[in-house]
């Protein structure tokens, strides 16, 4: 191979990680940038935004605000006076009490900086999907992702990878927002018979199931029916209107709203991470969608903003979520938790969320490593 010809391959493989990598630190712009605008509109100080951790590269001061970009694109952070976040700045701030900070304002003010970060990832999601149907969104897949054993699902045929085009009357093929709708719709079906139409292996199906009578109690994780549905973007692009992007958009965004929301329910009530992705897998995944394209990167980045939102709402300190109950406990009683508790507590969480990534990302290495011996293959 020539030297011209390493040379394009290089550029080849390394442009798809440049763009993941841009993605992702966009999300983390995004959610802080949340933060910073809440802070701005009420008239908070903010000493320091930053994108990423560890080393700094460059650092500019803007105003009041140092703006800051770090050589670990993992992460970033909005120091905020009157508000002590350890490791997010000098904190030299935090216990201010001026009229610039954030411990002096009222309640519903700290609530919507302390949401501002999730809003606006939510906010990104709806616009970036509505936007992508506007200049030639993919088309979104509904498959089945797994199968519990003996299962109503099992019994009737389904497996692994079948792509969903219809439930009953729902074309989910031409609007997989209409998912959510079409499986609530099943439990009112008791002993009714209903037809999917699925396709496997390129070829159309007809599966029909005999509804019970009695009310279905599956066992936890396993869904009414006894397969977990997933989407995946096809290579089949479709332009729409701006009424119609907007529609299909909202709705789309919202229905991965829910499906983040009960996969977070789910991982809670059956105390496993099987199936979270973290760093490293969410890095890699983000590669591959850069490789297709930015239309298919602008979409994934959707999802993720969205899983990064409703995962920092989650109580814990270190979290917004955290941060909101903290402040939610002090309006109730009237007076400030003692910092020197809430710094602990939040240490605390903080090397919990550090030790829970690196079980994740530990495992996320794991998957990979058997995925590229074919241990695991991709759903067709």
């Amino acid at each position: 191979m020539t030297l011209l010809g390493i040379g394009q391959e290089f550029l080849t493989k390394l442009l798809p990680i440049t763009y993941a990598i841009i993605g992702f630190s966009l999300i983390i712009i995004v959610h802080e940038f949340g933060h910073f605008s809440f802070c701005k509109l009420f008239n908070i100080d903010t000493p320091t935004f930053s994108i990423g951790f560890g080393p700094e590269i460059i650092r500019k001061k803007i105003g009041k605000t140092d703006f800051r970009i770090a050589a670990i694109p993992l992460g970033g952070y909005v120091e905020i006076s009157g508000l002590a976040e350890p490791g997010q700045g000098d904190q030299t701030l935090a216990i201010s009490k001026n009229s610039t900070s954030f411990a002096t304002k009222p309640y519903w003010q700290k609530c919507l900086v302390t949401l501002g970060g999730v809003s606006f990832n939510i906010i990104f999601a709806y616009i970036a999907l509505i936007f992508l149907f506007m200049v030639g969104a993919p088309k979104t897949e509904v498959l089945i992702q797994s199968t519990a054993k003996n299962s109503i699902a099992e019994i009737s045929g389904f497996k692994s990878g079948d792509k969903i085009l219809k439930i009953g009357n729902y074309n989910v093929a031409e609007k997989p927002e209409l998912l959510n709708n079409a499986i609530q719709g099943l439990q009112n079906k008791k002993g009714e018979t209903i037809t999917f139409i699925i396709m496997r292996n390129d070829n159309q199906k007809e599966i029909t199931i005999n509804m019970p009578t009695t009310e279905i109690r599956p066992k936890p994780g396993q869904g009414k029916m006894g397969f977990v549905l997933g989407y995946r973007q096809s290579e089949k692009r479709e332009k729409f209107g701006l009424i119609e992007s907007i529609k299909r958009g909202s709705t789309l965004a919202t229905a991965y709203v829910v499906l983040t929301l009960k996969a977070l329910k789910l991982s809670f009530s059956k105390r496993t991470l099987k199936g979270t992705g973290g760093p490293v897998m969410i890095l890699s995944e983000t590669i591959k969608q850069a490789k297709h394209g930015f239309i298919l990167l602008l979409g994934f980045l959707a999802i993720i903003s969205i899983g990064i939102g409703i995962f920092q709402l989650i109580p814990i300190p270190a979290l917004d979520g955290g941060q909101l109950m903290f402040i939610s406990i002090e309006a109730l009683i009237g007076r400030e938790i003692p910092l020197k508790i809430k710094e602990t507590l939040h240490m605390i969480s903080l090397l919990l969320i550090l030790a829970l990534f690196l079980y994740i990302t530990y495992s996320d290495i794991l998957m990979l490593i058997k995925g590229s011996a074919g241990a695991t293959p991709p759903i067709k």
